[in-house]
Parts: C-alpha cells; sequence; structure tokens
C-alpha cells in the first residue's frame, strides 16, 4: 500500500520541462558530451525536493 507522500513524489517526478528548454538542455549537453538525460533527471530531483520542501513548509 503506497503513501500519500510515495504518490506525491511520483506524481512530481513528472515534471514537464519545456520544449525549448529540453532541446537547449540536448545541444548542451551534446557539446560538452554529457548524457542528457542525466541532466534532466537532476533538474527532476531538484524541482521534486522542491515540492517536498514547500509542501512540508521547510525552507529549501
Amino acid at each position: 500500500m503506497e503513501s500519500q507522500l510515495e504518490k506525491k513524489k511520483k506524481h512530481w517526478l513528472k515534471v514537464q520541462i519545456p520544449k525549448e528548454l529540453n532541446d537547449r538542455l540536448a545541444s548542451f549537453c551534446q557539446h560538452k558530451g554529457r548524457k542528457s538525460h542525466l541532466v534532466r533527471t537532476s533538474i527532476e530531483e531538484f524541482v521534486t525536493k522542491l515540492e517536498i520542501s514547500r509542501d512540508i513548509g521547510g525552507k529549501f
């Protein structure tokens, strides 16, 4: 049985990165020789932390 927090985390991980930003991110990563999905994942994790922090009333 999933907790409410687990459900919220799954919802938050579906953060939509705008296409223009996504394209710029992909070209930046190609230029730097990085894997774009790793950078995208770290952005999603950061946004998720912000959401969790805001939800519990904490300061990030």
